[in-house]
């Protein structure tokens, strides 16, 4: 009789915890992320660059727990894409040189993305698992990226001689695909912070016709690196 007590009360604290844990209580989770990105020297274009500017990043994600160990989202947000050049030589009306100048190249004033995604989770819980405390996770994403650019130049002078400082791509689009990783600490049941590192491949045709088309078409790689909230609704 003591063993059969002891037996029904162990299942039915597992079956509690497997509850808890298969069931989470918050399925909803919304987030905030903000940080910085690099891009790799683009490829498929007449100008590239040889050199990666660091720009900022945000976005907004909203994520659906269908089970401790996997969820579902999407993913809206947005950089700058840009690289630049030394070794824009200036050569002077009477072919004298005047020297190496830096050359910017703009590929995109802003490239919005929007991308769902899926993460496999690996979850930290609290003692005797009332709550999920931390998450680790990694996934893969992919999507659309809308560039937007005034496809203009920018030109200076230097002694008097002009030279295009820099080079605005025209607007595009595209696919982009990436992969995640993070982590979330929980301070509580509802409110956490993230860290997320997310590589991204970038595949864009514009209609810049400048150039013999030239630059309708190239390709690079970004690298954001953000911190933000998230809220389980």
């Amino acid at each position: 009789m003591k063993f059969s007590l002891l037996v029904t009360c162990a299942l039915l604290t597992w079956g509690s915890l497997s509850a808890q844990t298969f069931q989470p209580e918050h399925r909803f989770i919304l987030g905030i992320d903000g940080g910085v990105s690099t891009t790799s020297i683009p490829r498929w274009t007449k100008y590239t660059g040889t050199n990666a500017t660091w720009a900022p990043y945000v976005s907004i994600k909203a994520d659906y727990t269908l089970s401790d160990r996997f969820e579902v989202g999407i993913d809206a947000g947005g950089t700058t894409w840009k690289t630049y050049d030394r070794s824009w030589h200036i050569i002077g009306p009477e072919t004298q040189s005047y020297g190496d100048q830096k050359v910017t190249y703009n590929f995109a004033d802003a490239a919005i993305h929007i991308m769902p995604h899926a993460n496999i989770l690996f979850p930290i819980y609290s003692p005797y698992r009332y709550f999920n405390k931390a998450d680790i996770y990694a996934g893969v994403s992919f999507g659309a990226v809308f560039t937007i650019n005034d496809g203009g130049t920018i030109y200076k002078s230097y002694n008097g001689v002009p030279y295009a400082s820099q080079i605005n791509m025209a607007p595009g689009t595209g696919f982009i695909a990436g992969v995640q990783v993070g982590y979330t600490h929980y301070f509580s049941d509802l409110f956490g912070l993230n860290a997320e590192f997310a590589p991204k491949y970038a595949n864009v045709t514009t209609n810049d016709r400048r150039f013999a088309d030239a630059n309708r078409h190239y390709m690079l790689f970004y690298f954001p690196f953000t911190l933000g909230v998230r809220f389980r609704l």
